[in-house]
């Protein structure tokens, strides 16, 4: 691999993310994180402006962070890491989301309400942050938003449940 090639570390930190999730209930795991970042960031050094290598190297971070928060019990460190990959890219939702969650661990609600609605304008349609959020919501007392959220959500997943139904009804209509 040439030292410079920004392609061939992008794709040596994702191997090695790849390594670290099948692993995720092994002590190798944490290792393979650490090479994926790195590799990463190596290939972000060539090209800082690769939108692709942006994504992998931000998806790192916040795969990493997960694992430390849901497998080392470590929140602190997960909101660090968190807050990193939205520094390199802000418009992942997953990420606000793990940083909403990882504060509402915390019992800091002011701030898990402020990253989960940031997630939720990134994802307008996601159940699970919407759900979250009303969560958040009703420990804080809102019960206008709490209730705007958990409408929200349940539109959704009727919505879900229709679109299944078709795809079932076509299915069967195929065979």
């Amino acid at each position: 691999m040439h030292p410079a090639s920004a392609s061939s570390w992008m794709y040596y930190g994702i191997a090695h993310r790849l390594l670290a999730e099948m692993e995720a209930d092994n002590t190798q795991a944490e290792t393979y994180y650490k090479y994926s970042i790195s590799a990463l960031e190596e290939a972000y050094y060539f090209r800082y402006t690769d939108e692709k290598i942006k994504n992998h190297l931000s998806g790192s971070y916040t795969a990493f962070a997960k694992y430390y928060g849901e497998k080392k019990g470590a929140t602190d460190s997960a909101i660090t890491m968190l807050k990193k990959a939205l520094s390199i890219d802000s418009a992942q939702a997953k990420t606000y989301y793990l940083l909403g969650t990882a504060y509402s661990v915390k019992k800091d609600y002011d701030a898990a309400i402020k990253y989960t609605e940031k997630a939720a304008a990134v994802d307008s349609v996601s159940l699970y942050i919407k759900e979250n959020l009303a969560a958040a919501y009703q420990i804080k007392g809102k019960v206008t938003q709490n209730k705007d959220y958990l409408i929200k959500a349940n539109n959704l997943l009727v919505t879900t449940l229709k679109i299944y139904r078709e795809l079932e009804a076509g299915y069967r209509d195929w065979e």
